[in-house]
């Protein structure tokens, strides 16, 4: 198969052409970087690079004799995201959805992310009710979801909007309590943990993303939206636990009580996404964090 993948520089996109390329697909990368022809990914195997600025024709140029895209590239949350962002990421994902069309592409998946769902939303998050998203970030995505169901419905595309819980690997951006946790617990510094640690965090290990991908691929004829995680959480204080024993860290906490924090739970249900695309998560937080430990 002949897949076009956008975003396929960032960290999911390149252990997905990884894992493709092992398996026999043709992969090519479309970005905007308009001063390279290529990209090596980390497991040293070289891809085609397509440079674009979005437009529909620039991308219908590109996916000449493709089979199916994976449209991963979007506007990251920031602290300073924008409306602006917003009309990016809907606008880039319609001139693709165009493009598809045109060449007569049907076979698209489409990454969205938990953040369609928020405290407004009682879990565990199902595909089936009205998402209140987190921020102009999940708001977003939330547009992309419903463009893509209009060329489901109207143009003939068959889009699987992957919902992800948030991913766990390395390589991923950091800033995030759990980033924080893995690189302290692995140099033996002590975890700052603020407040109870109640709230609850649902994760999903890179590999398994990959995997997901994979068998949303293999389901051509299907469409729709799809929670991709492990369908378990676990609190901030657990997860903290965890980290350290894993990297025989044991006991070195700071609990900071006064200290202000979420405790809020999140959630997805993913009985859809077994039933429908014949996929389940395989690594269990510990294993995700071992193998981590053992991949440095």
């Amino acid at each position: 198969m002949k897949i076009a993948l956008t975003g396929g520089t960032g960290f999911v996109g390149d252990h997905f052409a990884t894992e493709a390329t092992r398996s026999g697909h043709d992969i090519i990368i479309i970005g905007r970087q308009a001063d390279r022809s290529s990209v090596v990914t980390k497991a040293g195997t070289q891809l085609p690079y397509h440079a674009t600025d979005y437009s529909t024709a620039s991308l219908t140029e590109i996916l000449d004799g493709c089979n199916a895209v994976v449209h991963m590239a979007a506007n990251r949350p920031t602290s300073d995201w924008t409306v602006q962002k917003y009309v990016e990421n809907v606008k880039i994902s319609q001139n693709l959805f165009d493009a598809c069309c045109a060449q007569g592409i049907d076979n698209v998946v489409v990454f969205s992310s938990r953040s369609v769902y928020s405290i407004h939303n009682p879990i565990p998050w199902t595909e089936d009710m009205a998402v209140i998203p987190t921020n102009l970030y999940g708001a977003s995505k939330a547009a992309v979801e419903i463009l893509a169901s209009h060329y489901n419905a109207f143009k003939g595309l068959r889009c699987k909007c992957l919902r992800l819980a948030q991913v766990l690997g390395y390589g991923e951006h950091g800033g995030y309590v759990l980033n924080t946790f893995i690189d302290r617990a692995s140099q033996g510094q002590a975890l700052e943990l603020h407040g109870s640690g109640a709230g609850r965090r649902e994760y999903i290990y890179i590999k398994d993303v990959v995997s997901a991908v994979f068998s949303a691929l293999e389901h051509p004829s299907t469409h729709g939206y799809f929670n991709i995680g492990t369908g378990t959480n676990i609190s901030i204080i657990e997860l903290a636990q965890l980290i350290n024993d894993v990297f025989a860290n044991t006991g070195n906490l700071n609990v900071i009580p006064a200290a202000k924090e979420d405790t809020n739970s999140y959630l997805m249900s993913v009985e859809k996404t077994r039933q429908v695309l014949q996929w389940s998560a395989q690594w269990s937080m510990r294993a995700a964090l071992e193998d981590m430990r053992d991949l440095r």
